[in-house]
């Protein structure tokens, strides 16, 4: 059955924030959940209630021109399979994804929280530098001691 609400996946944030329009709008919830890797977003959450910023992934649901910063599928001009954006799923059967998080305050005021803070994001492996937003995601860099920090890159 095709979801034509929001559904809460946290106290902050909504299942439309996650998916584009149509992914949402043309699958059923227990699919669209059963791609999210909750951990993931349950730092997020984390990360809106000890910053205190409004986070926003996508805006699409309320009117906003967002819709392709969270998973995006092959409809998206800047899907790339390869992408951490794309959803996919591990051999281990860890799942994985990235999110492009906007917030007022500015990408590097949040970059800055979880340098000091990347203990308490366990499921934050990358962030990108130098943008006004905010991406992070789960990738593993190989080499990279996860547990001192989290990766940056351009």
């Amino acid at each position: 059955m095709q979801i034509k609400t929001r559904v809460k996946v946290t106290e902050h944030f909504y299942l439309d924030e996650f998916w584009d329009r149509n992914t949402y709008i043309m699958n059923d919830e227990d699919m669209l959940r059963s791609h999210l890797n909750i951990d993931f977003i349950n730092d997020i959450e984390k990360l809106r209630v000890r910053t205190g910023c409004i986070l926003t992934i996508n805006d699409w649901f309320n009117g906003g021109t967002h819709q392709w910063r969270g998973n995006r599928n092959p409809n998206c001009n800047e899907y790339t399979p390869g992408s951490m954006h794309s959803f996919k799923m591990l051999n281990n059967g860890q799942k994985v994804g990235a999110y492009d998080i906007l917030t007022g305050f500015g990408g590097e005021y949040l970059r800055q929280h979880i340098r000091i803070y990347h203990n308490e994001y366990p499921n934050f492996k990358r962030m990108e530098k130098d943008v006004n937003w905010l991406h992070v995601d789960t990738k593993i860099v190989k080499g990279f001691n996860h547990n001192k920090g989290i990766y940056e890159f351009f």
